[in-house]
């Protein structure tokens, strides 16, 4: 028997207590232990969490859920990879825009001929070679920009060597758009996404590297946190 199933045998006695939206009431490490039990044992565990890393793996993403006032299903939105909780891109913009100066962005895609790929344009079949996201805090007209290229990739070495089923081989232009957003956001809204590992930039610095993520329900060790 695993340790998870361990944990979570079918008649031990988990006991957590919820508040009025649901969500398990979190005070201390007991709590966060016999809420993430709970989870799996109830099933409100993304699958995907519960095989990447079981216990571990879903209080890490409790504990995050009560650090940025989140609804627990927001865990969905959350991966265990080599023992590192990670956020998916959709919840990585979601947290940006909870930073109080931010205002609005705009996404776009140009060719090697630095022409903005758009129907006016008419140059939608044209390959992408960077991202560009242009960024307006609240209350300035400024808007500030950043890119990402293959010129940018190629220098860090993540195009070098490629396996045919890498993502920068498949899909170009979500690569370069994830490493440009984790570029633009991580610098623009640093007091509320610092030290969250965005989920894609992750993936994408482990390619050639073999995962080691359990896959059989086994869990790592819950460092303490301090759940004040």
């Amino acid at each position: 028997m695993s340790e998870v199933e361990e944990n979570v045998e079918e008649n031990a006695p988990v006991i957590c207590p919820v508040d009025p939206k649901g969500n398990f009431i979190i005070l201390d490490q007991i709590a966060l232990n016999r809420a993430a039990q709970m989870c799996i044992k109830t099933q409100l565990a993304p699958p995907h969490l519960v095989d990447q890393g079981g216990v571990a793996a879903v209080a890490a993403a409790l504990l995050m859920c009560k650090q940025f006032n989140l609804p627990q299903k927001a865990m969905g939105q959350m991966s265990f990879i080599k023992g590192r909780l990670t956020v998916y891109g959709s919840l990585y913009t979601a947290l940006a825009q909870r930073h109080s100066q931010y205002g609005e962005h705009e996404i776009f895609f140009v060719d090697n001929n630095i022409e903005k790929i758009c129907v006016e344009n008419k140059n939608l079949k044209e390959e992408a070679w960077a991202c560009v996201i242009r960024v307006k805090r609240k209350d300035s007209s400024i808007w500030n920009e950043y890119f990402f290229s293959l010129d940018d990739a190629a220098v860090a070495g993540l195009t070098a060597n490629l396996k045919p089923s890498s993502p920068w081989r498949k899909y170009i232009k979500d690569m370069l758009y994830h490493k440009c957003k984790y570029r633009a956001f991580s610098k623009e809204y640093a007091s509320v996404l610092e030290g969250i590992d965005y989920h894609e930039d992750v993936i994408e610095s482990l390619e050639g590297f073999k995962d080691v993520t359990p896959r059989d329900g086994g869990t790592a060790q819950l460092i303490n946190e301090d759940l004040g």
